[in-house]
């Protein structure tokens, strides 16, 4: 590890621990400094290691940090989580299905793949709020005209249904 990443860790040296030979017994203070001891060599291990996991942008956000102005891992870790917060996954819930629309010449095929990326990432989601948004979110044409003459009983069925237009679709625009 390089000079600016140790300097950053901040870490006292470990002191070494007296513990009694095997089949002593332990009192309560070397158990205590026991414990301490073991806690603060995973703590110190911790900091050694994190830096070496980081790249890019937050190996320089590290980098940058004062000399010694992380006393503990509990520090680095709010520090980091306080300078990277905003770049925490989202999750993705039903609205996100509510607000889709097919566009006006996005194909059948690029439409059905794009509602199945954003489904996939919604836990937990009603496969009966999958088939509505679906059929709320497909534009007008033959295809929603022969969902709404017999409406699909679930959301394989209509995919069913949707092959074959997708391949009307795509031979039309082959001969175009």
């Amino acid at each position: 590890m390089g000079p600016a990443l140790s300097a950053n860790l901040g870490m006292k040296q470990e002191r070494e621990t007296n513990l009694p030979a095997r089949g002593e017994s332990l009192s309560t203070s070397a158990v205590t400094t026991a414990r301490q001891t073991r806690t603060s060599t995973l703590t110190s291990t911790l900091h050694r290691a994190f830096p070496t996991s980081l790249k890019g942008a937050a190996l320089n956000w590290y980098t940058q940090l004062l000399a010694e102005s992380i006393d503990n891992f509990g520090t680095l870790v709010r520090r980091f989580t306080v300078q990277y917060a905003t770049s925490r996954p989202h999750h993705v819930t039903s609205a996100a299905l509510a607000s889709l629309r097919q566009g006006y010449d996005e194909p059948l095929r690029t439409f059905m793949e794009r509602f199945a990326g954003i489904s996939v990432k919604i836990q937990n989601l009603n496969p009966k709020v999958t088939l509505h948004a679906m059929l709320m979110a497909l534009k007008s044409g033959p295809f929603v005209d022969s969902l709404c003459r017999e409406a699909p009983r679930d959301m394989d069925e209509l995919r069913a249904r949707a092959a074959g237009y997708i391949q009307m679709e795509e031979h039309s625009a082959f001969r175009d």
